[in-house]
């Protein structure tokens, strides 16, 4: 009998489609119960917050019910542990573990993408053989904005509980080697799944408006200014495809800017013949320095030049596919990016192909089971 898997994450599982929901379909599809347990905070909020959290994961979320395919193998689960910022958050995480997780866990396979220690109870048990801990480092943990003092601490403490250690970027799987001296260590690289594949967008565009493609989510520590920039000119209409943020709400009231909210992937590929252009809109920050998103990839596999004042170029190829936009002259900026970018274009696809996720999950299989 397999494994059960026991996926801990920070996002909810009807947030963006992102490398968690990956990692739990590929396991549903080898035939492992998978419970996935959403959301595990990491940041300390305040009482308000705090209580608001909590009523929101009591309450039933209808939204998740119609989303979830019907799976007999998937549970959804939610978190009520708390940031390890104290003695009497501690205290309670290992109350809710003893008696809510530790018989489920005893023999699991442990998928966190969380840091926190809490999520095996501690160092209670953690000499049992017949479970599997493993730590996906998809942040860098070190260098997170808040907290940072308590997430260095726990971080180190997960490190040496896993028995297998997995990140998305080079640059972290190269700390985490030299500096950490973790040994079972993989590179999983984040990757295009099959929906994105042979949807490029249209070479021959000769119109007199650009449209401007932007799926994610939008926050207080994204680029806002690019998109004020190219909205400046009402010759290009930009569409947000996902979720915005309190804070960046103010450009639903720009005329060229349009708001389609959450849509499913398949949506969003049917609809790139239609685009020219593609945006990242990534902060110049030092906890994007190491981050791998997997919208790169898929962004690549569109074809369309990816529009960026980020600094990213720790990514495979950024150079070559994303291009800074300064404030004056946009659509000449624009048409000038179009005509440089076809001779990229078949070296952009590539790139993505060369990422697919079910190969790199795969791999990633074989390095947790093998000893």
């Amino acid at each position: 009998m397999k494994k059960k898997v026991i996926i801990f994450s920070e996002i909810k599982w009807d947030f963006l489609w992102q490398r968690h929901h990956e990692v739990t379909n590929f396991f549903l599809r080898k035939g492992h119960q998978v419970i996935f347990v959403e959301r595990v905070i990491s940041r300390f909020p305040d009482l308000k917050e705090l209580l608001r959290r909590f009523l929101r994961q009591l309450n039933s979320d209808n939204t998740i019910k119609k989303n979830i395919k019907k799976n007999k193998l998937l549970r959804i689960k939610k978190s009520f542990f708390l940031p390890n910022t104290n003695i009497f958050f501690r205290l309670w995480n290992f109350l809710h573990w003893y008696f809510f997780w530790r018989k489920l866990q005893k023999e699991s396979l442990i998928y966190s993408f969380v840091d926190n220690t809490f999520v095996i109870g501690n160092n209670f048990e953690i000499n049992n053989k017949e479970r599997i801990i493993v730590f996906d480092v998809i942040h860098n943990w070190w260098k997170l904005p808040w907290n940072q003092n308590i997430h260095q601490r726990d971080c180190n403490k997960f490190l040496e509980y896993s028995d297998k250690v997995v990140t998305d970027s080079a640059l972290m799987f190269e700390f985490l080697n030299k500096e950490k001296e973790i040994i079972n260590l993989h590179l999983m690289q984040p990757g295009v799944s099959p929906n994105w594949i042979n949807k490029s967008t249209n070479d021959n565009y000769q119109g007199d408006l650009y449209n401007v493609l932007f799926f994610g989510n939008l926050r207080h520590n994204s680029d806002i200014e690019i998109f004020k920039i190219l909205s400046n000119d009402k010759r290009v209409r930009i569409h947000i495809f996902g979720m915005i943020h309190e804070e960046a709400n103010h450009l639903l009231k720009i005329e060229n800017i349009d708001f389609f909210g959450q849509v499913s992937p398949d949506e969003i590929t049917n609809q790139i013949k239609n685009y020219q252009f593609v945006l990242l809109p990534y902060s110049k920050e030092s906890f994007n320095e190491t981050l791998i998103p997997n919208k790169y990839y898929e962004c690549c596999a569109t074809g369309m030049p990816i529009l960026s004042n980020s600094h990213m170029s720790h990514l495979p190829k950024w150079g070559e596919f994303s291009y800074e936009i300064e404030k004056e002259n946009i659509f000449l900026q624009l048409q000038d990016i179009l005509t440089e970018h076809k001779l990229k274009k078949r070296d952009q696809i590539d790139l993505a192909l060369q990422n697919v996720w079910e190969k790199n999950l795969n791999q990633m299989y074989e390095f947790i089971l093998n000893d």
